[in-house]
């Protein structure tokens, strides 16, 4: 039995399947920046194993050294790779459009303004004789009925009652993350949450000190993204929607230390 566990176990197909399991977790976009990285290494050592399980049909050791470290020394470069992308932000390239030229919008406000008159000339009225007045029946109404006269479609209701939206609250976390850049080294995760639909979303996230880079964990589209006055954070995307229940994860990245005063939404254009 243990023969056979220890035939299993160094087989190369388990450690690749292993190796393509853990790059799929990494490449799924669910996981934060840092534990996608984690993964990915992950995968890169069952790669490596499977790599060296291979080799037991070699006979020279000095070949299987070099297979060994070629082998790796590939999967490292992609997995570094693959790492940096990551760690990428995501740069909107919207284009703004231009605006037409300004004879075409006043030769659109002429015939706009043209068909306004046409459509405010009087319309004569002939009057017919038999024309009366439809007379109102003496009518006696209950507490809280409606009364209509002469009323075509629509509904009569003495009391409408409309379920307001309530008002945005955005609440959030902040927790310290490992950086992997030289040129930052000190990088935190902000988490936010809202008490109803957001959309499209857009925050922006103050601190105490100057930052250099944000960005968000996940896809979102039509995303602009950036650093104001050096200390605030601004994120703007048209969807997803952040819902009730979900998590909203922005990452920022700083030269020195810094503390997250306030999140709060904003109007970016």
């Amino acid at each position: 039995m243990a023969k056979i566990l220890e035939t299993f176990l160094s087989h190369p197909i388990l450690w690749g399947v292993l190796a393509l399991f853990a790059l799929a977790i990494a490449l799924s976009g669910r996981l934060s920046v840092s534990a996608a990285t984690a993964v990915l290494w992950i995968a890169w050592a069952a790669a490596v194993f499977g790599v060296f399980s291979t080799e037991a049909a070699l006979k020279d050791p000095v070949i299987k050294a070099l297979v060994l470290i070629i082998a790796a020394s590939t999967l490292a470069l992609g997995a570094y790779l693959v790492q940096e992308w990551f760690k990428m932000p995501l740069v909107d390239h919207t284009e703004t459009p231009h605006p037409p030229p300004a004879s075409n919008i006043e030769g659109a406000k002429e015939t706009k303004a043209a068909n306004t008159e046409e459509k405010l000339l009087p319309r004569p009225h002939h009057a017919k004789a038999a024309d009366k007045p439809t007379p109102i029946p003496s009518v006696t109404q209950g507490p809280g009925s409606a009364f209509s006269v002469n009323q075509q479609g629509g509904i009569t209701a003495s009391n409408v009652f409309v379920t307001p939206t309530p008002p945005l609250q955005l609440k959030w976390t902040v927790r310290d993350m490992p950086s992997y850049r030289p040129e930052t080294p000190y990088q935190k995760e902000v988490a936010i949450t809202t008490n109803t639909t957001y959309a499209p979303v857009s925050v922006a996230i103050s601190c105490d000190s100057e930052i250099e880079k944000v960005w968000i964990v996940g896809l979102a589209m039509d995303l602009t993204m950036g650093v104001s006055q050096k200390t605030i954070a601004l994120i703007k995307y048209s969807s997803p929607a952040l819902n009730p229940g979900e998590t909203l994860r922005i990452e920022i990245a700083a030269k020195q230390p810094f503390a997250v005063q306030k999140v709060q939404q904003a109007k970016i254009n």
